[in-house]
């Protein structure tokens, strides 16, 4: 968010959240899993070390060649303040919202949350609400996932629109946060590590040619015996780095 000048059109309904905010400033690391491509940490979903091994291991190396084309995990330093009425409830992360294609969508509802308490970032460990479904999560110590509200955050990232973005202008600061319900973080990109090096893989394409697979669930055992013992069922074909010692990367620090 350094290029990026805030405009002055936030007109909250609360007072509270058109003047700083008394919540301590927190600092901390997330990571995206991201294609080549790059996009702002803004109207998308991040996670902790743990959070981001999670959702590779599941949602992205099952498929070859991998989901969306991730290639690259990306690391972020984020100041973060909460915003006010949401310090007063004792709260300093909100709901972690789903981002699809830039658009905010639940659960609940976006709009009411952030008008009500400004656009706050939202945390959760991966196996509590509002996903409750991934309790395998657990193996990964504390996995959680963030959301960053960013402008018109109601509208995929092609719908939006110069009156959308002055009317929805979204949590990111230039600056170090405030706290104001317009200024609630402030994000920098700090290193990166391919997908391939954490794996061990010197040659994706070669590995997907000759057959290679990084992870098949139940290679060799069955879902079973996986679903109570999964660290003997983290085996793919040609590698086997997804075993419990590369889910134990999620501590890493690059």
């Amino acid at each position: 968010m350094k290029d990026k000048v805030k405009s002055n059109s936030y007109l909250p309904h609360l007072r509270s959240l058109a003047l700083p905010s008394s919540a301590p400033l927190l600092e901390f690391y997330v990571y995206r899993a991201m294609s080549d491509s790059s996009y702002p940490l803004e109207n998308v979903n991040a996670a902790n070390a743990a959070g981001v091994m999670w959702y590779l291991h599941n949602e992205v190396i099952i498929f070859t060649p991998r989901k969306f084309g991730i290639t690259r995990i990306v690391r972020f330093k984020v100041q973060y303040k909460a915003p006010q009425p949401l310090f007063q409830k004792g709260m300093d992360f909100g709901v972690r919202y789903a981002f699809d294609s830039g658009k905010c969508t639940g659960p609940g509802d976006c709009a009411s949350d952030f008008d009500k308490y400004g656009y706050f970032v939202g945390c959760n460990l991966v196996y509590q609400f509002p996903t409750t479904q991934f309790a395998d999560a657990k193996y990964y110590g504390k996995p959680a996932w963030y959301s960053f509200p960013g402008p018109c955050y109601s509208k995929s990232y092609k719908a939006h629109t110069d009156a959308c973005v002055a009317a929805e202008p979204g949590g990111a600061c230039p600056g170090e946060p405030d706290g104001k319900g317009d200024c609630t973080y402030h994000y920098e990109p700090a290193g990166q590590v391919t997908v391939d090096e954490v794996v061990g893989i010197k040659d994706y394409t070669s590995f997907m040619k000759t057959g290679g697979r990084e992870y098949i669930a139940g290679l060799g055992y069955g879902q079973s015996i996986c679903r109570y013992r999964p660290w003997l069922c983290d085996k793919g074909i040609g590698t086997e780095s997804w075993s419990i010692e590369v889910m134990l990367f999620s501590i890493f620090c690059f």
